[in-house]
């Protein structure tokens, strides 16, 4: 049996699959596994906050605006501090 799959569609597929497969270890260890998304880029902080990039990039440089960290070598944001920030909490 020969099957042909475009690359759009494997890609769904292995999106589907690592979501669920996620969701089930986040059911076991809920203490050890984290969404994937959970950490975001400037661009996906600054799009969740509903703000620009430069925004959150001239912040970091005064030390001002929502909490971050470096990871290797790259600027993130966790989304549950961010949310807590633009709560006012943080």
């Amino acid at each position: 049996m020969n099957v042909n799959f475009e690359p759009d569609d494997i890609d769904a597929l292995a999106d589907a699959v690592a979501a669920r497969v996620l969701q089930l270890l986040a059911e076991v260890r809920p203490a050890t596994v984290a969404a994937p998304s959970t950490w975001l880029s400037t661009v996906e902080a600054a799009a969740h906050l509903g703000m620009g990039k430069s925004t959150l990039e001239i912040w970091r440089m005064k030390g001002e605006g929502p909490p971050f960290t470096k990871a290797g070598g790259r600027v993130r944001y966790n989304r549950s501090e961010l949310d807590a920030w633009q709560r006012g909490e943080k």
